[in-house]
């Protein structure tokens, strides 16, 4: 009721992480580009052992974290036009990607506040980037003349789709036991990006 009862502290330790990744274009040239990309990460999740939160009244809140290392695998292509013969100002980019995620969390740490679980995540884009000569809209010039530091170079939009389908997950032997069950997750993700360059 608006009483303050104690003041609360914790700390978290975040994971190392590691990334590798590669990328090549099989095509480029001055009309086209393609580029084919992959990566690897891996989380030292088991070096995140407690994020118990600890009250100024002598109470904690335990939160003791048993977490597993993951690995996340990323490949993807981006195919651009960088002109037309009609939109010589303009760059189109169509993208996919597919992603496999581990879950870092075992059944006994497994909470419904983020049901993770190994993941799968397929995208697709589409990109257009104006340059200078082109204008945006119709209605604004997309590049400026002008030799200032702000000089605007280009004005681009991005749209994307991801769908992210988890692995289906029964839980046995968690610290609550109300949380034991079979869980099911998807998500639908969409994105508009709009892009001011200088």
């Amino acid at each position: 009721n608006g009483v303050h009862v104690a003041d609360p502290t914790s700390s978290l330790r975040f994971p190392e992480i590691y990334n590798l990744g590669i990328a090549g274009w099989p095509l480029r040239d001055e009309d086209r580009e393609w580029k084919v990309e992959a990566d690897v990460d891996y989380v030292r999740w088991q070096s995140v052992k407690d994020a118990s939160i600890h009250l100024s009244n002598g109470i904690t809140v335990p939160n003791s974290l048993q977490l597993r290392n993951a690995v996340t695998v990323m490949i993807g292509t981006e195919y651009k036009w960088l002109h037309s013969a009609r939109h010589q100002s303009w760059e189109y980019a169509a993208r996919t990607g597919y992603i496999r995620s581990q879950s870092a969390y075992t059944d006994a740490s497994f909470t419904p506040v983020n049901p993770d679980t190994g993941a799968n995540v397929v995208s697709v884009g589409f990109g257009f980037l104006c340059r200078q000569g082109g204008a945006f809209l119709g209605l604004i010039d997309c590049g400026s003349k002008s030799k200032g530091k702000l000089k605007l170079s280009a004005i681009g939009v991005d749209l994307a789709y991801q769908y992210l389908w988890y692995n289906t997950r029964t839980i046995s032997g968690n610290a609550n036991p109300a949380v034991d069950g079979t869980y099911r997750s998807h998500l639908h993700v969409g994105s508009i990006t709009f892009r001011v360059v200088f």
